[in-house]
């Protein structure tokens, strides 16, 4: 995945997180190694969550990789009415006034790794409406490379289209539901609203959106507590399938309506397995990526080609182009009607 775009989009790059000692953790020293002793610590955030920092802090993959457990949910409640009552009332968020050309975020993903692959990713990730960015990561176990560096060029990221999806209800509708068939699952809704929150800053106008169409999705259940792994409190929302074995969580800033965190569990046995974890430490902007010098007549230091995740090549063999035929072959004219013609062999 280091050199491949990246399914995996602060608050500011700034959100430097450290760990909070809790019973049963010692940090060694500053810089040394964490020892985890009992329960995992939980994460907490620094005063000043719009300022952009630098790195993501390598050490901070031998705490995050300790955190497990499912999150535990208050008594459930009908979504809507609290959905509703929330969209009219809320406030403006600590990073609404911050400007700039790039979202910038800021967060951790975890993931089952019992097939391999890392556990979880400390992620800084800028993007801008033109589908350019850049990314920042450290993964946890540690790979080789101790910091991930990713970055796209104008219109790479075009998948991701080109403006704001949260800047209006309509074009959020659109991003979840393209038919407009309604046909889109709860689960579904949760699970796109949190991966558009790994791309996106949303300001007010935007989680106003988010929750317009969270409180039109039927089958959602609302909690009136849930923390993160951060420790925030929050009110969660979540969807079920396989008659609840699988459980969609969202945890909501209850007075903001910003995305704190996403998890999606498993129920087995004995407890909930956490398949998916994404905790959203920042969402801000920011005017350049780490590279770029504050004024353009700086100059930005050379960036290594290899930093550039461009995807393989392939040729595309097309065996039947059945909508292209020769005219001397079509029907009518000695011969018969949709013959394929491959003016480039065949191969693009």
């Amino acid at each position: 995945m280091a050199e491949q775009h990246q399914h995996a989009h602060p608050r500011a790059l700034a959100a430097r997180v450290v760990a909070g000692l809790t019973t049963g953790v010692v940090l060694l020293t500053t810089s040394g190694p964490v020892a985890v002793l009992a329960d995992p610590p939980a994460l907490r955030l620094a005063a000043d969550n719009c300022r952009p920092a630098t790195l993501p802090d390598p050490r901070m993959g031998d705490i995050v990789g300790h955190q497990t457990r499912a999150t535990r949910l208050s008594t459930p409640q009908p979504a809507e009415p609290w959905l509703r009552q929330l969209g009219t009332r809320l406030l403006a968020g600590e990073c609404d006034g911050a400007h700039g050309k790039f979202a910038l975020i800021h967060y951790v993903r975890w993931v089952d790794a019992s097939k391999g692959g890392p556990k979880a990713e400390i992620v800084m990730r800028w993007h801008a409406d033109d589908a350019s960015g850049a990314e920042l990561a450290v993964q946890y176990p540690p790979g080789p490379v101790q910091v991930l560096h990713r970055y796209w060029h104008p219109g790479d990221l075009i998948q991701l289209g080109t403006g704001d999806p949260l800047a209006h209800t309509d074009y959020l509708w659109w991003e979840i539901d393209p038919a407009y068939a309604g046909t889109t699952q709860p689960d579904e809704v949760l699970e796109r609203l949190a991966d558009l929150g790994t791309w996106y800053s949303p300001q007010i106008g935007g989680r106003r959106a988010a929750l317009a169409v969270l409180a039109a999705t039927n089958g959602l259940t609302f909690y009136d507590r849930a923390t993160d792994r951060a420790g925030r409190r929050g009110v969660g929302i979540t969807a079920t399938t396989a008659h609840g074995a699988v459980r969609y969580l969202l945890i909501l800033q209850p007075t903001t309506g910003e995305v704190l965190a996403y998890e999606m569990t498993q129920r087995t046995a004995s407890t909930r397995k956490t398949l998916v974890y994404i905790l959203f430490l920042s969402h801000s902007r920011a005017e350049r990526r780490y590279w770029e010098p504050a004024h353009p007549s700086d100059g930005a230091p050379p960036l290594r080609q290899y930093l550039h995740p461009s995807l393989k090549r392939r040729w595309i063999d097309q065996p039947v182009q059945p909508c292209i035929t020769q005219p001397s072959m079509a029907a009518g004219a000695g011969g018969p009607a949709q013959v394929p013609f491959y003016p480039y062999g065949g191969r693009f």
